[in-house]
Formats: structure tokens, sequence, C-alpha cells
């Protein structure tokens, strides 16, 4: 673009350029755009969605965002080599934390129990159309199952989530009614083994499997409402810790407590984006369109003592809200009829427990 206006390099005065200027009121004065003055203490006007968007891309330091791009793509690519291997080493470590203070059987129980459990929730995503699904086990906690869901919705997370617990109870009542048939001490031990660990994990409490179902059947749909759940659960989780003397559940409540400031960020964001993003642009929650990511990072980055850019933390945050902007809630029947059938399975299992240990004594 050509100035008409050149500065003069000795007193920097400006001068004007030899093209002569058009005659007033002549076609080419007319043909001049015109910029409206702005008044002393006159607002000037907002800047439009596309005008911001364009500001926030020139703002932002573009390597920053084209990282965490790569880091959301290289997360959705994940190598099915690569989770076969995590799953066999993590498995290998698992027994052999379980074999520490623990027989032979009794370590082979438990890892049974907990790969049944997450083989319940791995099936549960690929029959709901989960991508890049993995198994991993976890020494002094159990093991997780993971995968992308790239329509999320509550009915499917709640579903997943006692994908679980539900068949590792229905199991456990198997082992009881066989071992009152024939007296095996293997199957009392599975018993008790699957009882405690799938009844546990049935808890209302995050990030247990109970505590899954109600965050995607009641508190996905109020931020705040998930933050005071997290907070509660976190104080049950420490009084659990201390009563149980369990050191690795002191871990995870130090994990919920810290990860708070993340989890209130992330609902500000989806809330303040919630009416600006178009529905068509959140038909797919495994892939964020530029033009969002980009205001994605610099809303995540304000609301930021320090604005970070470390990748792997604005990825997973950035990910987190764009899951919660695709998140579709379910309806209020369906949300009344998954509770019933979660409390159901936690009175019917625990009362099976109970009547199974009394008998079998």
């Amino acid at each position: 673009m050509r100035d008409d206006t050149s500065f003069c390099g000795v007193c920097g005065a400006a001068r004007a350029s030899e093209r002569p200027m058009p005659a007033p009121g002549g076609p080419a004065a007319q043909a001049m755009p015109t910029e409206q003055p702005i008044e002393p203490g006159q607002a000037p006007e907002p800047l439009s969605a596309t005008e911001q968007s364009q500001e926030l891309d020139t703002e932002l330091v573009d390597p920053v965002v084209t990282a965490v791009e790569q880091a959301l793509t290289t997360s959705r690519q994940g190598s099915v080599i690569g989770r076969l291997v995590l799953f066999v080493v993590s498995l290998v470590l698992f027994f052999i934390y379980a074999k520490m203070g623990n027989t032979h059987t009794g370590a082979v129980i438990l890892v049974v129990v907990v790969l049944i459990h997450e083989l319940g929730h791995w099936l549960g995503m690929r029959l709901l159309g989960y991508r890049n699904t993995s198994i991993m086990f976890i020494p002094f906690f159990g093991a997780a199952a993971s995968g992308v869901d790239p329509q999320p919705s509550g009915i499917k997370h709640a579903i997943v989530s006692l994908c679980g617990p539900v068949p590792g109870i229905l199991l456990a009542i198997a082992c009881g009614a066989a071992y009152y048939a024939t007296g095996q001490p293997v199957l009392r031990q599975s018993m008790h083994m699957l009882f405690f660990l799938n009844l546990l994990n049935l808890l209302p409490m995050y990030p247990l499997d109970g505590g899954q179902v109600l965050e995607g059947t009641v508190f996905r749909r109020f931020y705040m409402a998930d933050i005071v759940f997290r907070v509660v659960m976190g104080l049950l989780l420490a009084g659990c810790a201390v009563l149980l003397q369990w050191k690795g559940l002191f871990v995870l409540v130090f994990f919920v407590f810290t990860s708070l400031p993340s989890r209130n960020r992330i609902g500000q964001v989806a809330e303040a984006l919630r009416g600006m993003i178009p529905v068509a642009d959140r038909a797919n929650a495994s892939r964020v369109p530029r033009q969002w990511l980009i205001q994605i990072i610099a809303m995540l980055q304000a609301r930021m003592k320090r604005p970070s850019t470390a990748v792997a933390m604005l990825a997973s945050e950035c990910r987190a809200v764009w899951e919660r902007l695709c998140f579709h809630e379910p309806a209020l029947w369906a949300t009344a009829l998954l509770l019933a059938f979660y409390v159901g399975m936690m009175v019917m299992g625990t009362i099976a427990w109970v009547v199974f240990t009394v008998f079998s004594r």
C-alpha cells in the first residue's frame, strides 16, 4: 500500500507528495473514503467477532498456537502399538506391586479383578464410538481406561462409567454362588475382591466411577456445582486417607485440590464461549477449529496469574474447554433413570455382599 505522505530525513516534517490533490467536490474527492472523527469522550465502536479473532491472531505468539495444535493432534493419533506396549509394561509393574506383601494367588486375583473392571470400561467405549481407547495400570492406585469421544454426552459418559463396576458386581454374585455350591477358597477370595473394588468405585467421589456418573448427569450442567463437588469429594477422600492410612489416597487428594484452579478456568471460558460459537462448529469434539483455539488460549491465559506458554497444560485445558462446549446434557428423564440404576446397583451389591459374607462363614 502506497502512502501519499513522506517524511523529511533532516527535520522530520511531513511534506506532501508531488501528486496534485484533487479539486474539492471533484469525482476523485468523492471516491476517497472518509473516516468519521471520534468526538472527545465518545467510546469507539466495539469490534466484530471476526475482527476480534484477527486481532487475537496477531497478538498471540503463533508458535504457541501451532505447538498446542500439534499436541492436540498427536494425542488424537496415538499408535496402537504404543498403547499396547504401555498396557503390557504397566500390567507387569502393577503385578510386581500387587505381589508385595501378598500371596501369588492373591496378586493374580487382584490383577484379574482390576483388568475385568477396566475391560468393562474399554468395551463400553468401543461400543459407543470412542476413539484411541486404551488401558493403563497404575501402581498404588489401580488402572484407568481412556478414550476420545467425538460427540460427548452425559448419557454416554454415565454408561461408560457404569460399564466397569456393574459387570464386576454381577461376577462377584456369580463367584459367591459358586463358592456356596463348591466351597473353593479361591472363589471366596475372588468374590470379596470383586465386591470391594467395584462397590468402592461406585462411591460418589471424584475420580471414582460413582463421581463420574454424577459429573456426567448432574454437575456438567453448572461448572460451579462441579467445583463445589470436587472440593467436597477431596475433603472426603482426605478423611478416608486418614482413617485407612492409605498413602496413595493422599497423593490423589493433592491432585484433586491442585486441579481446582484449572477446572475453574475451564468452566469460566466454556461458559463465556457457549453463546458465541455456532452449533455447527461444535459438531466434532475431537478437533478444535483454529480460530476458536486462538480465542480459547487467549481467554485461558487472561485468567492465569502468570500467563503460561506450557504447551502440555494449554493443550489439556483447551481440550477440556472444547469437550465441555461440545457436551450434550442428558434429558431429565434420562438423568433420573441413570441415577436410579446407579443407586440400585450400589444397594443390590451391598446387600449381596453382606448376604454371601454371612452364609459363607
